[in-house]
């Protein structure tokens, strides 16, 4: 279940200037916080192997 606050820009920057969110993983989507689901093993496994990818294109150009 994705739960969904809409805030002012400002009011978000308040609030985690605040710290209260520092556990929290939040993107913004359209003007709505969205909390994201905890990163599995294999999803932070394909980023890693994206990453490397990616790095070995840019410095074989």
């Amino acid at each position: 279940m994705i739960q969904t606050a809409r805030l002012s820009l400002e009011k978000y920057h308040r609030i985690v200037g605040t710290g209260i969110l520092r556990d929290r993983q939040l993107e913004r989507i359209e003007g709505l916080r969205v909390e994201l689901s905890p990163e599995t093993p294999y999803h932070a496994n394909q980023n890693n192997k994206v990453y490397k990818y990616l790095l070995l294109f840019a410095f074989s150009v």
